[in-house]
């Protein structure tokens, strides 16, 4: 009779490549535990990372005015995950500096109020 050795140093860690040992479950997900480095991980992540097609996809769905909510539905990922790529596109886009040299404004009739129009200011 063949039998498979169970060993329990079968899961490499991610962070250090040390020998990791079961460490509980959380949500039926079992968990490990480096015996170097001590960081807990598991096998596999319930979440896959966003692919860079549905960057561009938020990336033009924003241009057009669509909200956080409709880009969430039209392309199958959390409303939080939709702000995460807003931020991170926000993050690389340079602003131009723009400026204006020897311009002219014309203001008419220019009035302030301060709390009450009664109370005129200039």
């Amino acid at each position: 009779m063949l039998f498979k050795q169970v060993n329990d140093y079968d899961m490499k860690c991610i962070y250090c490549k040390g020998d990791c040992i079961k460490k509980g479950k959380i949500k039926n997900v079992q968990r490990y535990q480096c015996k170097h480095c001590g960081k807990t991980q598991q096998k596999r992540y319930g979440k896959p990372p966003i692919k860079e097609e549905k960057y561009e996809w938020v990336r033009n769905l924003t241009k057009e005015g669509s909200s956080i909510s409709s880009i969430s539905r039209l392309l199958g990922i959390s409303k939080s995950s939709v702000q995460r790529v807003i931020e991170r596109i926000a993050a690389q886009t340079e602003l131009k500096k723009e400026e204006e040299k020897d311009q002219e404004y014309e203001v008419d009739e220019l009035r302030t109020f301060c709390g009450q129009k009664k109370t005129k200011v200039g």
